[in-house]
């Protein structure tokens, strides 16, 4: 997985991660695309040290986007 700015993640997971700012700091967000799919992890943390991972999948079909799971 590599390290990945926000504004090259799905905008769906971009308002996922909105979502959750106003109690959660985002901590890191990375991507893998080799297994077929492209899969982006947040990983966000509140001022008490409480975690939440959030996950975005996106499947493939000839160019289209297939699916988006969450």
């Amino acid at each position: 997985m590599e390290q990945v700015q926000r504004e090259s993640i799905p905008k769906q997971m971009q308002e996922r991660i909105a979502a959750f700012e106003n109690e959660f700091a985002l901590q890191s967000l990375t991507h893998d695309g080799t297994s077929g799919a492209d899969v982006w992890v947040a990983a966000l943390e509140n001022s008490e040290g409480k975690a939440m991972i959030i996950t975005c999948t996106v499947k493939k079909n000839g160019g289209g986007v297939l699916r988006i799971q969450f």
